[in-house]
């Protein structure tokens, strides 16, 4: 199964977005080819996205998109719309997956997001940021629309 970086932030890009990886798989596909085909589309579904809203294109360190986007979840709200945009649906078809690098925004005893303005939240805050984001990225599957 492959899943491809499609968006960067944190460390691997010079943007305003804090997590570091915003990655695709295809798990609903029933060979490789079809998983890369999948994925394909999706990765230029998302490119597509971001130029009509006026976002550059280049990538980060490690060929992801890396646009100065409103926040990270403005990055999920595109993500789940490129995979409906390139005919799969969220979650089913393509999941989404992060890698956070969290380890990267601790110090002193506290998360803190200083690409995308400096807030601080303890341990229990980001388990709460963490479940609110769980509930809303379910909300987008079962609803199959993306706020604009």
């Amino acid at each position: 199964m492959p899943m491809l970086n499609v968006l960067n932030g944190g460390r691997h890009a010079d943007n305003n977005v804090d997590f570091q990886e915003f990655m695709i798989a295809p798990v609903g596909a029933s060979s490789f080819a079809e998983a890369l085909r999948a994925a394909s589309e999706t990765f230029h579904s998302l490119k597509g996205l971001l130029n009509r809203k006026g976002y550059e294109t280049s990538v980060g360190d490690e060929g992801g998109f890396a646009p100065r986007l409103r926040s990270a979840e403005e990055a999920m709200e595109l993500l789940y719309l490129a995979v409906q945009n390139a005919g799969y649906k969220p979650g089913a078809d393509v999941a989404i997956n992060l890698d956070p690098a969290a380890s990267e925004l601790y110090k002193d005893g506290a998360y803190v997001f200083h690409k995308s303005g400096g807030e601080k939240k303890t341990s229990a805050e980001m388990i709460d940021f963490w479940a609110d984001w769980t509930k809303k990225c379910g909300e987008f599957v079962r609803e199959s629309q993306i706020p604009s």
